[in-house]
């Protein structure tokens, strides 16, 4: 009887396990022979049969060793509900942001790489650019940017196993890999959104390619290598400066031997190997490397002082991550192997391979591991996460040691290996009750890494809420705690997923600026029963909350119950500086949309030199007030018909809405907008209450406003009517009003006007544009600035306030050469100012222009060659020049004069 089933297919892979009991002949190797052939059965058998091709047993173990841990870390996020703390969200930021330009790539623009390059300065960019795939298919949610560790749990184990099987075997480099999921440093960072474990995939395979590199024979193997190296390295500084940190001195050191045995062709190789590192690196770091001076200091001196890291002058700098390396790994994974590696060595276990080469290989390794350790020690701040990318190495040399327990004492190795993910599991996920939790704390102590499954804290409310009550603006939050709960960068992630329109920022971190922060911002966000780590910032925290409880000028806007008893309090500034209104009836502006300006509230008779208050009403539409900047003249009467220039007079230039209608650039010197969700061609009614300065100069009289308008996008310019009675009177003997803070604009010029005076302005210069970068989130006032002074000084081209002013708003905005040319400007009119020189100097100092640099500060001192500054910044140049002697007599100069 004929079936009509078709046959089945033989197993290309067949299986007859024996059973030890009955088969005499047994042998061990058999039998892990025929294991492998049965993972290779499961492992096919989940292919389609098309594509069931043989592939070597160590990529599936791979495969198998990456499959269980992308499982772990995929269960593990999916029961977590965990609000990002400080470092996690600043970088969840960063993928955003890079998503968000990269969605909107102009490969062949110039403008759009400095954007990118400028749109992380404190760390490199590799991480964020990495997620954005994940983030565009996935959604922005946490989950999708964490999964991108995925990629790098591949590459890591890839790299582990590849320089296990090259220095010793191919089963050392297996049993390597498979320790790196276990190692509890390692599953406790990948599920968090760090920079540290991409790095440590990124180190592996650099020091992999290298040590491929060193061993190589064939000139086109060492050629081939060098080049790998070369893109993992920078990639690896793409990823996180630090690399440098641990791939340097295995760098000098077969830099040296290669130089110790002549061998010019391999010297030449590493050559050509840093060459494409640099090519790679060189794009970021040159933009932001004057930034990574300041985050250097801040990151390494600030937080090792904030954090109580041991000195360096003191034994527990020096032990800090011995004493951490079995916490990292887990005791187990610890002992046993160095026991085995130490036992091997004494010739108690059985010897199975060549003990010299297995020597040399050790020592290469322990190059990388001291060098990495000394250099790390040697840094003051002290962080677990830092030091994370010897830890591949650590698991080549523990698996060595692992694997030297063979033959009869093999049970020692597995029964390690099983004890460790039992370890793994109690540690990731609430299973063991009290005794597991006990064997785990015991054995991995400090490792447990709960998902959190219950935190329902409302973050992502408080921002609907914001963006329900101003739906057509972007808003900054005043935060009075960072906490790893509550912090301005989760909010600011929170935010930045709604098309960017909510930023968070921390406040009352500084006494003199208590008043200015309140009087500056217009939302405020408390948590009760939030105790600050110093007296000294609970009373300010305090203090502005008492101001905002007490103000009349505010309001408890919604208020929140926490699970813990705690109340999350949102306040709101009841009339708020600015307000925007969509108009029913689009007859009430011009066919055309222009801008108009309907209404001014402003006092009869102010006193100058004293801030006036001041209310503007704009109608127009959505297009045209959105890209809307006004040059405001006010004039005195006397002076009219108008002169060409204001100097009886004051201007109030900005935009419309105080640059806070959205969308914005999504972050400070972009150009790189958020999505519009307003049509461009709907009416809507603009309210701004903001205040502006008379210069103390004037003379009295009354003082009539002219308005024009400029469109920042296509450089459109039109005449605005003003209400016949809008005059103000400047009277020396006026009373003073209240008033509120200026426009950001208007403090921007007022600082620059100070600028001539060189180094004595420098420092009250920056430290009131640090708090205006505070208080406008996307910098938005600088691009005001600019536009609308670059304007200003076509029409009064010999006006040096205007010429400082653009100057600083370009360098504000890191507009490199636009900076230059405008202080080229400033050095024709202010030719005697040795200040003026020494700002052109620095700035082609800044972009690498040693020898325009070199020009200009060699006027200024001609000027003024007793000023330790202009002998430094002389220094720099020579030294950029090539000039050693130079720069070292400039220097020994500076210092002197520093010191009288």
């Amino acid at each position: 009887m004929s079936s009509n089933r078709p046959a089945l297919r033989p197993s290309p892979y067949p299986i007859s396990l024996p059973l030890t009991s009955l088969n005499p002949s047994y042998s061990p190797n058999e039998t892990r022979a025929k294991i492998g052939r049965l993972c290779r059965v499961v492992f096919y058998s989940f292919m389609p049969e098309q594509n069931r091709h043989p592939m070597p047993g160590w990529l599936i173990a791979l495969v198998i060793l990456w499959g269980l841990s992308a499982i772990a870390d995929l269960l593990w996020l999916t029961l977590d509900r965990a609000i990002p703390s400080w470092d996690p969200a600043d970088h969840l930021i960063g993928s955003l942001n890079y998503w968000w330009s990269l969605q909107h790539a102009q490969w062949l623009s110039g403008d759009w790489w400095h954007s990118l390059w400028t749109l992380s300065s404190k760390y490199p960019p590799l991480l964020y650019i990495a997620t954005a795939p994940f983030i565009s298919l996935l959604g922005r949610d946490i989950e999708p940017a964490i999964l991108v560790n995925l990629l790098f749990t591949a590459l890591l184990l890839g790299s582990v196993f590849g320089l296990g099987t090259h220095l010793f075997s191919r089963r050392v480099g297996l049993w390597a890999a498979g320790l790196c999921l276990l190692f509890p440093r390692f599953y406790t960072v990948r599920t968090e959104y760090f920079m540290d474990y991409p790095l440590t995939a990124l180190v592996a395979a650099s020091f992999l390619c290298l040590t491929l590199w060193r061993d190589a024979q064939r000139a086109w193997q060492q050629w081939l290598w060098a080049i790998a190296f070369g893109v993992w390295f920078g990639l690896a500084l793409l990823m996180k400066q630090s690399a440098l940190f641990f791939l340097a001195i295995p760098l000098l050191w077969v830099a040296v031997g290669t130089l110790q045995q002549r061998a010019w062709g391999r010297f030449a190789q590493l050559v050509v190997a840093s060459i494409i590192t640099l090519l790679m690196f060189m794009p970021w770091l040159q933009t932001n490397w004057l930034f990574q001076i300041s985050a250097g200091f801040n990151s390494n001196v600030k937080s090792a002082i904030a954090e109580g890291d041991p000195p360096l002058n003191t034994i527990a700098a020096w032990i800090f991550y011995v004493i951490d390396l079995p916490n990292a790994v887990s005791w187990p994974l610890f002992i046993v192997p160095v026991l085995g590696l130490g036992f091997y060595w004494l010739k108690l276990l059985p010897h199975e391979r060549d003990r010299q080469h297995d020597q040399t290989s050790l020592q290469w390794l322990a190059v990388f591991f001291a060098g990495s350790y000394l250099l790390w020690s040697a840094i003051f701040n002290k962080d677990f996460r830092y030091i994370m990318p010897y830890l591949p190495v650590v698991a080549v040399v523990l698996g060595y040691g692992l694997t030297r327990w063979s033959r009869r004492w093999r049970s020692i190795r597995w029964g390690t290996v099983c004890l460790a993910t039992v370890l793994t599991l109690l540690n990731l996920f609430p299973v063991g009750g009290t005794p597991g939790r006990a064997l785990a704390q015991a054995l991995s102590p400090g490792s447990r890494h709960y998902p959190d499954m219950h935190t329902q804290f409302p973050i992502q409310t408080v921002v609907d809420e914001i963006i329900q009550a101003q739906p057509y603006q972007i808003v900054n939050l005043g935060l009075l705690h960072s906490t790893a709960l509550l912090n301005q960068h989760n909010v600011t992630y929170y935010g930045n997923r709604r098309d960017f329109r909510v930023y968070a920022r921390r406040i009352s971190n500084n006494d003199r600026h208590l008043d200015q922060d309140v009087r500056s911002m217009s939302w405020f966000l408390s948590k009760t029963q939030e105790r600050s780590p110093s007296a000294q910032e609970r009373r300010r925290q305090n203090a502005v909350l008492q101001t905002l409880r007490d103000s009349p000028e505010f309001r408890r806007f919604k208020s929140w119950e926490l699970p813990d008893g705690s109340r999350l309090n949102l306040f709101h500034r009841r009339v708020p500086a600015v307000e925007v209104q969509p108009l029913s009836n689009i007859d009430e502006i011009t066919p055309s949309g222009n801008v108009q300006l309907t209404r001014i509230i402003v006092p009869s008779q102010v006193p100058p030199g004293q801030p006036v208050p001041i209310t503007y009403e704009w109608i127009g539409s959505w297009e045209q007030l959105h890209s809307g900047l006004v040059l405001l003249n006010w004039r005195n009467q006397a002076t009219l018909p108008r002169p060409q220039s204001m100097q009886n007079g004051w201007i109030h230039d900005h935009a419309i809405g105080l640059g806070t209608l959205h969308p914005q650039p999504i972050q400070a010197n972009q150009f790189i907008s958020a999505r519009a969700t307003v049509e461009p061609h709907r009416p809507f009614r603009v309210t701004e209450r903001t205040a502006m300065l008379p210069p103390s100069t004037l003379s009295s009289g009354t003082y009539m406003l002219e308005a024009t308008y400029l469109n920042r996008e296509t450089g459109e310019t039109y005449p605005i009517d003003v209400p016949l009675t809008t005059t103000i009177a400047i009277n020396t003997n006026a009373v003073p009003i209240p008033a509120p803070e200026l426009d950001w604009v208007s403090q921007l010029r007022l600082l620059a006007k100070t600028l001539p005076d060189g180094v004595a302005a420098l420092d009250p210069v920056f430290d009131q544009l640090g708090r205006i970068n505070l208080y406008d989130p996307v910098q938005n006032y600088t691009v005001q600035a600019e536009k609308t002074l670059a304007y200003r000084l076509q029409q009064e081209p010999q006006n040096l306030d205007y010429a400082y002013g653009l100057a600083l708003a370009r360098v504000l905005q890191r507009q490199v050469q636009p900076a230059i040319a405008a202080l080229k400007q400033i050095v024709d009119l202010d030719n005697d100012n040795p200040n003026a020189h020494a700002y052109l100097a620095f700035v082609n100092l800044y972009a690498f222009r040693p020898g325009e640099a070199k020009t200009a500060i060699e006027a200024a001192l001609e000027l003024n060659p007793g000023s330790a500054e202009f002998q430094a910044i002389d220094g720099i140049a020579s030294l950029l020049r090539g000039n050693v002697w130079q720069a070292w007599q400039r220097g020994q100069t500076a210092l002197k004069l520093s010191s009288r």
